[in-house]
């Protein structure tokens, strides 16, 4: 390769598609330069000059290729160095595609441009008029616009995919299908729209750019909030059903708990009951067996004042009134076993009734030992499962 002949750096993939490649040939030109490197592109449109004028700047004609076809004659970037006149690094000129050729568009043009732009550090757009300067300042500018637009809504639609990921993946787990589950969806997915809101402010996100992606966000998930919707509103019927029926366990549950304790107060008013009746039949028969003693004593005394009685009438040869006396005692012998008798069945009568009445208390005691021991019934309630 000839050392006054540029180099190609840049060509076009698949034209006019703005779609590009560095050639290795360029990049080893480069390689081989000693720094610092001093780069001037000269853009404009095409069959203005640009290669004859890069090629005076950088010392003769024959550098850059030059044509006099319809199409632009240079392909892409082309690259070609000189010593700088400070003695001091390189001078690297590119010479860029001329814009407006027959087989190119907008696009390819404006790509091409910035991609010149940003690898130099002078530029020198070639035109004839000032008209044509200001069109393509007016270009350059809408098509900047429009690429920092594009650049704003990539950035919109990734920033809500970033902060919309929990919910998804709530979504996707089904942490939402509950009672309340759509309502607390749409706390989280407000949270996620005024988190975004406040970054695209932070980032000086165009307004309009930052709306139009929230709303086509938001459209998206549409679907989601309908079946979070319908499935809360069912799930939201069945809970008031089982809700109900909680409610009527418990009213259950209450009652019976009710009927123990007062079953439970009965057992022991009854037991109460007992035993005063107990002590009033201990002290009855207490007080009958006092009687009962007394009695005994005093037909002991009696019986004995008659024996002695009878010996003195014996002795004193009374015997009519012997036999008088032997008829007293007799009555009172007879009258002493009949009241003997009447004490005896009626102390049996209040045995037996005291046995029973204690029967009855230990049958009592017994239930109410168990009723104590026994706790107060309760009802399970189990919840149920929720709704798929």
């Amino acid at each position: 390769m000839s050392a006054c002949k540029s180099v190609p750096l840049i060509r076009p993939v698949k034209a006019p598609e703005p779609q590009f490649v560095v050639v290795q040939e360029g990049i080893d030109f480069l390689r081989g330069l000693e720094g610092p490197l001093y780069v001037v592109s000269v853009v404009g449109a095409m069959r203005q000059g640009k290669s004859f004028i890069l090629g005076l700047l950088a010392g003769g004609p024959g550098i850059f290729r030059l044509g006099h076809q319809t199409r632009s004659c240079t392909e892409g970037v082309d690259v070609f160095a000189r010593p700088h006149p400070s003695g001091r690094g390189r001078l690297v000129f590119l010479d860029v595609e001329g814009q407006g050729s027959t087989d190119r568009n907008d696009t390819y043009d404006a790509a091409l441009t910035t991609v010149a732009m940003l690898l130099s550090s002078m530029v020198v757009y070639n035109c004839l008029s000032a008209r044509c300067l200001n069109d393509f300042l007016a270009h350059a500018a809408a098509e900047a616009h429009r690429d920092n637009e594009e650049v704003a809504r990539s950035f919109c639609r990734d920033l809500l995919h970033a902060l919309y990921a929990p919910v998804e993946s709530s979504v996707e787990g089904k942490r939402y299908i509950c009672g309340g589950g759509y309502s607390q969806y749409m706390q989280d997915a407000e949270g996620v729209q005024h988190e975004y809101a406040e970054c695209c402010q932070d980032t000086l996100v165009p307004e309009h750019v930052a709306t139009e992606i929230g709303e086509e966000f938001w459209r998206s998930t549409e679907n989601i909030r309908k079946i979070l919707r319908d499935s809360d509103k069912q799930l939201s019927e069945a809970e008031k059903e089982k809700a109900k029926q909680e409610e009527q366990l418990v009213q259950l549950e209450l009652r019976r708990k009710q009927e123990w304790e007062e079953n439970k107060a009965q057992l022991q008013r009854q037991e109460a009951e007992n035993q005063e009746r107990m002590r009033t039949w201990e002290q009855a028969m207490g007080s009958m067996r006092d009687q009962m003693r007394v009695q005994q004593e005093d037909m002991q005394r009696a019986s004995e004042q008659r024996e002695a009685q009878l010996a003195e009438f014996i002795q004193q040869g009374q015997v009519e009134a012997r036999e008088q006396m032997q008829d007293i005692m007799r009555m009172a012998s007879e009258q002493s076993m009949a009241q003997q008798e009447h004490m005896s069945s009626l102390l049996t009568s209040m045995q037996d009734s005291q046995r029973t009445q204690q029967e009855s208390m230990n049958g009592v005691m017994i239930s109410l030992r168990d009723l104590a021991n026994r706790p107060p019934p309760k009802i399970e309630v189990q919840r149920s499962c929720a709704v798929q």
